[in-house]
């Protein structure tokens, strides 16, 4: 007896077929595009993925969305392909080729969504191997003619289901599931409504707003006439501007201990980014002093792969994706057609936890994903004021997002301008942030900073402190170990080098929001020309709310903000120093193959918690290297390690760009150097124990 041939048995074929390929595909393309060793990668995978259980939990997670999401694919098309068959009383052979047409329709409708919508996709591959979907009009044209055809399909399908619906429940059984759609929407709709409906929350609510890797310079307000953040510039010209603000260390871990402590790296531990939480020093912390207080502490933060901060930092919600190893891991793989369309529907967050709302998987990331979460949690109003930490990661390499802009490859402007286009796009979830915040009456009585956590450097010879022409030493510098200052091999990226201008120096402003016939303090507009860190941010807010706390190292700057007549803060020492690089990453167009091959050796995974960590045996050798420098006034002294265990110390006019290593000439004489050089063996003791220079 001859087995009936079913309609979904070619779908299911033709499905798994392509599943395969693709998997074959990717590997190479993951392999090839990414220069990694498959012998390291399998000996790393043997070794710590196998071992640890959180790992493994979410591989099989992970392919049971990837089954569930192709299973629902398969589904949708053998479904629509029984409704045009009922409609038009086709025949079981033509049922069955009809399907397959409709399989072969929406594959290449989504290959070609996915190339246009997702252009760095590792399966956008005829846009990069043949130029095709280049051009607008050629993109548009195909564009018509998928949207008309699926259209048509839907129509037919939908006929479909009229037909049989009629056939069976005839007219009242339309009228009935008609009414039944409408009252599920309007119940939808007025929970929603209820659940957004705008109030004035209590106060005085917190919130930081921070931006990855944005530099003063890029600014109108400090004299970029192309600024690419309009809506930012506009927030500043009404808030007190620290003009000299610096981060201690430009890693964003690192940065954002010190703003939640008042600490710096040194004293809070937190020297490098994915250091053991038991190893770091999260006491005194804004956030759980907050929360003691009775504040809701939310962090928010689209990019958690090297900035593990959750709730045990003091928050009562953590917004963003999953952290672990699978962050890194199952973010980067997770690069298919299907699961790429679905990466902007909300329930992609429960299927995806590593992709969804995950800047670091760049390829399917759009800014709204995060912002939707980030709306969803502000859009719940408790009785509690609000602590809230926002820190936008678009801005940061490799500068591209799912819909961002395309540039030749071999234009040597191109991080340039795809850092100036990250930029825009960042100013425009600001917007969206401020207006809920504003809608929702968060902004009644409120005080706002606008930070970045570091600069970026981009290899420039403008971004140096070590100008050649401004040396003012005696030496012939070119012939001299000198000359290693004047290659800008260590100008790249941030937290690499202290002698690079643009890498510590932050964005810091504090907007204060209060009704203007109200007893509330407001903050004065304008700038504030001195040297600040953002250890002092959180001793500030603190300062706001009347909470005393005398275990940070930062200092209030909140009369400075409140009142012009308030003298600038006395002079101090503000510390600097660097963070661990890979030296993969000191290029230009950093290749995530060689970074992920000198990954494997640094870092390995908890296995009780699936994070990946820095090996501890390494820290010694990580801190050993560091640079490290103090900043007092105008003048930056800085103690360079190098490789024979030899130490260079340079001190920096920041105000001329005049440089020397001759600390006790005429020049250098105009400097409290004694006290720098004091200042700086006595915060890092016994790191500094060479002999000085």
């Amino acid at each position: 007896m001859q087995r009936k041939k079913t309609i979904i048995g070619p779908i299911i074929r033709l499905t798994l077929v392509l599943v395969v390929c693709q998997a074959i595909l990717g590997y190479f393309v993951f392999i090839n595009r990414r220069a990694v060793s498959p012998t390291t990668f399998s000996n790393f995978a043997q070794e710590q993925i196998l071992a640890s259980g959180h790992i493994l939990d979410g591989f099989i997670f992970f392919l049971f969305a990837q089954l569930l999401v192709y299973a629902t694919y398969i589904i949708a098309i053998w479904a629509v392909t029984c409704l045009i068959k009922y409609l038009l009383n086709l025949s079981q052979s033509q049922s069955r080729l009809l399907g397959m047409c409709l399989w072969l329709l929406a594959t290449v409708s989504v290959y070609f969504a996915n190339q246009y919508y997702f252009p760095d996709s590792q399966f956008a591959f005829l846009r990069h191997m043949f130029g095709l979907f280049s051009h607008h009009g050629v993109n548009d044209l195909i564009f018509l003619i998928l949207s008309t055809l699926l259209l048509v399909v839907g129509a037919l399908a939908g006929l479909g289901f009229l037909k049989g619906l009629w056939q069976r429940c005839g007219r009242a059984g339309i009228w009935i599931i008609g009414l039944a759609c409408f009252s599920v929407a309007a119940t939808g709709y007025f929970i929603h409504t209820a659940r957004t409906a705008s109030g004035k929350s209590p106060g005085p609510n917190i919130i930081i707003i921070g931006i990855d890797s944005l530099r003063p310079n890029d600014l109108a307000y400090f004299g970029n006439d192309t600024s690419p953040m309009p809506y930012t510039d506009s927030l500043l010209t009404t808030a007190t501007v620290f003009t000299q603000a610096y981060t201690p260390l430009g890693r964003t871990f690192p940065a954002w201990m010190s703003v939640l402590t008042g600490r710096d790296p040194k004293l809070n531990n937190a020297r490098y980014n994915l250091r053991r939480q038991a190893d770091l020093i999260l006491e005194p912390n804004l956030a759980a002093i907050l929360k003691r207080q009775g504040y809701r502490t939310i962090y928010a933060i689209d990019d958690r792969r090297f900035n593990n901060i959750d709730e045990d930092y003091g928050f009562t919600e953590v917004i963003g994706p999953d952290i672990g190893a699978n962050d890194f891991i199952l973010g980067t793989i997770n690069d298919a057609p299907l699961t790429n369309l679905l990466m902007n529907v909300g329930l992609s967050r429960w299927l995806f936890p590593y992709n969804y709302a995950n800047r670091a998987a760049h390829v399917s990331y759009y800014p709204q994903q995060f912002d939707r979460l980030l709306a969803n949690a502000l859009a719940y109003q408790s009785k509690k004021p609000l602590f809230l930490a926002v820190h936008y990661t678009l801005p940061h390499w490799p500068f591209s997002w799912g819909s961002s802009p395309s540039y030749d490859r071999n234009d040597p402007l191109r991080n340039e301008a795809m850092f100036s286009d990250a930029l825009a796009a960042t100013d425009g979830q600001i917007e969206r942030l401020m207006t809920t915040l504003k809608d929702k009456g968060y902004l009644h009585n409120a005080i706002v900073v606008l930070l970045s956590d570091h600069g970026n450097g981009f290899g420039l010879s403008k971004e140096s402190l070590t100008q050649q022409q401004n040396y003012q030493g005696k030496k012939a510098i070119q012939k001299s170990p000198l000359n290693r200052f004047l290659v800008n091999e260590k100008t790249i990226g941030h937290g690499t080098d202290l002698l690079n201008k643009v890498q510590n120096h932050v964005l810091l402003a504090f907007r204060v929001y209060a009704p203007k016939d109200g007893k509330l303090r407001h903050n004065t507009v304008g700038r504030q020309d001195y040297n600040v860190s953002l250890i002092d941010i959180a001793p500030s807010l603190l300062d706001y709310v009347n909470i005393k706390q005398d275990k940070m190292q930062g200092i209030s700057l909140l009369q400075n903000i409140l009142s012009k007549t308030v003298p600038k803060p006395p002079a101090r020492n503000i510390f600097l120093e660097t963070g661990f690089t890979l030296p993969g990453i000191l290029v230009a167009n950093p290749s995530i193959g060689t970074l992920l091959n000198q990954g494997l050796v640094y870092y390995n995974i908890e296995p009780e918690t699936g994070l990946l960590r820095v090996k501890p045996e390494l820290s010694n050798a990580i801190i050993k290297g560091k640079q490290r420098g103090v900043l007092r006034g105008d003048w930056l002294l800085v103690d360079v390690p190098d490789l024979d265990d030899k130490h260079f110390v340079i001190l920096v006019n920041t105000k001329t760009g005049q440089w020397s290593d001759e600390l006790s000439s005429a020049w250098a004489k105009q400097a409290p150097v004694a006290d720098m050089q004091k200042a700086l063996q006595n915060f890092y003791d016994d790191e500094l124990n060479h002999a000085k220079q």
